[in-house]
C-alpha cells in the first residue's frame, strides 16, 4: 500500500505537467482562508477523490521515488525535464513543498467515450513559468477568453480538447472546456457544486481533509449485474449496492482505513463478508506476514452495508515489500538462468 500510495502521489503531482508535454467538512467555498476544493467540482459526478498531496510528500519514501525517478536513463518519467531538479527550476514548483491537495471528479462511465473529469488542484504555483513550458512543449494550442479568466486549450494523446486555466494564485483548474467553465463559475458562486448532490452530500460531508485519501461513488450499475463475475468462483450479490465510500490515512507510522459499501440487503452483505472472510482465510496461507496483515483487515456487516477497516504497521508492509522483491529477484535469476542453459 505504501508503495502503490507514494507511486500515485508521484502520478499526481506530475500528470498536470506531464500532460502539457504529452500532447472537508465545510460545505462553503471558503473556510479559514482555505477554499474547500469540493466546492469546485461541478454536480452530476459519478465519482469523487480528495487526495492530500502535502501529507503524501512527506511520506517516508517519498524522497525514495523522486531520486529513483531522478536516475532513470531515459528519464521518461520526468520529460521535458532532465531531473527533479530541473522539473523545480522549469515549473517553478518544488512539489515537497509548494502542493496541497487535488480534488477531482469522474462523470460518466469510466473508460466510455462520454466520460470526463474536473479537475482542481491546490498549489503554489509560478504562472509564468507554467505558461513558458506549456507554450514551448504544445505548439498548437489555443486561448479562449471566458470573463476575466483565460482558458489554455489543446488536445490530448485521444485527440480530444482539453483545457486548464489559473482560476487565481492557489488554484488550478483542469479537464474539458465545458467543465473547467463549470469550475469558473463555482468560484464565483454560481452554479451548483457536488456538494448540493443530496445523495452524496453525507458522505462528502464526512470526508476529512487531513487524511492522504477520501472518496465517494456510485457503485457501477455494470458491477451490479450477475454477467460481470462470470467465471469467477467467487460469487456475490451486489445488486442493491448504491455508494462506495472511505478513506485512507497514514499516522504514527501507521496506515488506518475504512471503505463502505452502502447496500440495503442484509442477506446478502453477510453472504458476501462472508465469503471475504474466507478469502482472507485463504490469503493467509501464502506467508506469515501476509497472515499478519490480513488478521488486520476487518469485515462488518448490517443491514446497510458492509464495512471493511484496517490498521497496518508500516514496519509491517516493508517487511511484506522486501519478501516480494526478493521473491521477483529470485524468480528473474532463476528465469536467466534457464535462459544460458538453454544456450
Amino acid at each position: 500500500m505504501k508503495k502503490l500510495t507514494t507511486k500515485l502521489s508521484v502520478l499526481f503531482i506530475l500528470i498536470f505537467f506531464l500532460i502539457f508535454s504529452g500532447c472537508g467538512k465545510k460545505t462553503g467555498t471558503m473556510s479559514n482562508g482555505k477554499i474547500n476544493l469540493l466546492s469546485l467540482i461541478p454536480e452530476n459526478a459519478s465519482g469523487i477523490f480528495l487526495v492530500n498531496l502535502e501529507k503524501i510528500t512527506k511520506l517516508e519514501n517519498f524522497n525514495e521515488i523522486v531520486n529513483k525517478i531522478d536516475k532513470e536513463e531515459k528519464k521518461p518519467s520526468l520529460k521535458p525535464f532532465k531531473n527533479y531538479r530541473d522539473f523545480i527550476e522549469k515549473t517553478g514548483i518544488d512539489p515537497k513543498k509548494d502542493l496541497y491537495s487535488i480534488a477531482l471528479g469522474l462523470y460518466g462511465e469510466i473508460g466510455k467515450k462520454n466520460s470526463d473529469i474536473a479537475l482542481v488542484i491546490n498549489l503554489n504555483y509560478n504562472e509564468d513559468k507554467i505558461l513558458d513550458l506549456f507554450k514551448k512543449e504544445n505548439k498548437n494550442y489555443y486561448e479562449e477568453k471566458f470573463k476575466k479568466y483565460v482558458i489554455y486549450k489543446f488536445l490530448d494523446e485521444k485527440n480530444r480538447e482539453i483545457c486548464f486555466s489559473f482560476i487565481n494564485n492557489g488554484i488550478i483548474g483542469f479537464g474539458p472546456v465545458a467543465r473547467v467553465k463549470q469550475i469558473i463559475d463555482l468560484f464565483e458562486s454560481n452554479g451548483k457544486s457536488i456538494l448540493t448532490d443530496e445523495k452524496k452530500k453525507p458522505y462528502l460531508n464526512n470526508f476529512n481533509p487531513e487524511s492522504v485519501l477520501s472518496f465517494v461513488f456510485e457503485f457501477p450499475e455494470k458491477a451490479k449485474k450477475s454477467e460481470a463475475q462470470q467465471g469467477s468462483p467467487f460469487k456475490m450479490d451486489f445488486s442493491k449496492a448504491e455508494i462506495l465510500c472511505g478513506e485512507v490515512d497514514f499516522e504514527e507510522n501507521i496506515w488506518s482505513g475504512k471503505i463502505k459499501l452502502v447496500s440495503h440487503d442484509e442477506e446478502a452483505n453477510k453472504q458476501i463478508v462472508n465469503m471475504l472472510n474466507g478469502i482472507k482465510g485463504m490469503g493467509a496461507i501464502a506467508g506469515p506476514e501476509i497472515a499478519e496483515i490480513l488478521n488486520e483487515i476487518n469485515l462488518s456487516s448490517s443491514a446497510d452495508n458492509i464495512e471493511l477497516t484496517f490498521s497496518i504497521p508500516n514496519e509491517l508492509l516493508k517487511k511484506v515489500q522486501k519478501k516480494a522483491e526478493e521473491k521477483v529477484k529470485q524468480f528473474t535469476t532463476s528465469e536467466k538462468s534457464g535462459e544460458n542453459s538453454n544456450l
